[in-house]
């Protein structure tokens, strides 16, 4: 522990007097966010490394842990410092579109902010990014319209999506799935928003 050394005058003591006294200790903070992070993926491995903090350049701060949390499934991974790499198994199904992950570093004090993981390929991985769905909508001759949603990707799946910002849910059976509008208004021309995996298309029924 430092001490401070202070000089207290005699006057009361008679003579000049050292008295140790503890200096006060440095307020924990969180660490700062990992800097220089990478991720490769080789085959069915995720393989992160990022610049190790110096445990000694600010011990008030330094990290103990890293945690690397992903997407959208929310599994967490954690590896004690002073690491500067984590290898994690994806299983069998590998690197997948639309997963991501993000790492921070984490003391008593909490949490750094996070940061977004790169991904980069290596041996053995092929990244195919899906067909987006396509949606059609046309009147069935009658008072009624039929949404048709096309996504081979999903095929046998339950898929969700809004028409007109009402929430469906439907099973796609051979690529497509069906909504059938009854009692359409019969005004010339009928409008739906269908918001499906983040994209919106407006359709027209005439």
């Amino acid at each position: 522990m430092r001490m401070l050394r202070v000089l207290i005058s005699g006057l009361l003591l008679g003579a000049l007097t050292t008295i140790a006294v503890p200096a006060l200790a440095d307020t924990l903070t969180a660490p700062a966010a990992p800097t220089g992070v990478e991720g490769t993926v080789a085959h069915s491995t995720l393989t992160i490394t990022w610049q190790a903090l110096d445990p000694t350049a600010s011990a008030a701060s330094a990290p103990n842990a890293y945690t690397v949390t992903e997407e959208p499934s929310g599994t967490i991974t954690t590896i004690q410092a002073p690491a500067s790499s984590m290898s994690i198994d994806l299983g069998t199904a590998g690197y997948t579109w639309g997963t991501s992950f993000s790492l921070v570093a984490t003391n008593e004090a909490g949490a750094s902010p996070a940061v977004a993981v790169p991904i980069s390929t290596g041996p053995g991985v092929v990244i195919v990014q899906p067909t987006p769905p396509t949606v059609t909508a046309a009147n069935n001759g009658g008072r009624a319209d039929v949404i048709t949603i096309r996504d081979p990707a999903a095929d046998g799946t339950t898929i969700a999506f809004t028409i007109n910002g009402r929430s469906y849910r439907r099973v796609v059976q051979n690529d497509v799935a069906t909504v059938v509008i009854k009692d359409a208004n019969g005004a010339k021309r009928t409008r739906y928003v269908v918001k499906i995996d983040h994209v919106v298309q407006v359709l027209h029924v005439r």
